[in-house]
């Protein structure tokens, strides 16, 4: 590494005491930044840094030694503004639609807004289904998927059109109830 450091000092003051005249502030970072080492590269703004700060490098670009170590560029082309579009209508979202859904897949988010925040949601049981464990997984009437969670071992007792409610409990966690049922389930949003 310190031999980089020296190599790319060396670089530098070489380039300096060749030219015969101190070169221009510009000349000397185009000639830093053409270096393919990160160290050297590093070192030699370094060294540039340090000489323009003691008034080594002038600040006036030398106009054919600057123009040779710029890359060529096309010039702009004046085009025709399009015309304006108009943006697309941004559908609301209700706070139903997203309640529980930043539990969901970073995919499966829509990220179009702030959503109002609701603190429960009450729907139609459409159907059901259990996992291997014995865990309900319950598909709502406005399309909401709720698993049970694996710390909870209540058993699922309802059927289809019941009303569900899904409230929001503590640290993040959700809490469905069935109609009148004193029965409480820990559930999460999976779809």
């Amino acid at each position: 590494m310190r031999i980089r450091l020296f190599t790319g000092l060396i670089g530098v003051i070489a380039f300096t005491g060749a030219a015969g005249a101190a070169p221009s502030l510009e000349a000397s970072i185009g000639q830093c930044a053409a270096k393919t080492d990160a160290e050297a590269r590093l070192a030699c703004y370094d060294a540039v840094a340090a000489q323009w700060k003691t008034g080594q490098v002038p600040t006036t670009a030398a106009a054919p030694v600057a123009a040779a170590l710029r890359p060529a560029l096309p010039e702009p082309v004046a085009a025709a503004a399009p015309p304006a579009a108009k943006p697309p209508a941004v559908k609301p979202i209700l706070p139903e639609a997203q309640f529980g859904a930043e539990l969901l897949p970073k995919e499966v988010r829509q990220a179009t807004g702030q959503p109002q925040e609701a603190d429960a949601i009450s729907a139609a049981l459409k159907s059901f289904s259990y996992t291997a464990l014995g865990r309900v997984i319950v598909t709502l009437g406005n399309g909401q998927v709720w698993r049970q969670i694996d710390g909870d071992n209540a058993k699922f007792r309802a059927k289809q059109g019941d009303l569900i409610t899904i409230a929001r409990g503590l640290f993040g966690s959700y809490n469905m109830t069935v109609g009148d049922h004193n029965g409480l389930y820990k559930v999460r949003r999976v779809e």
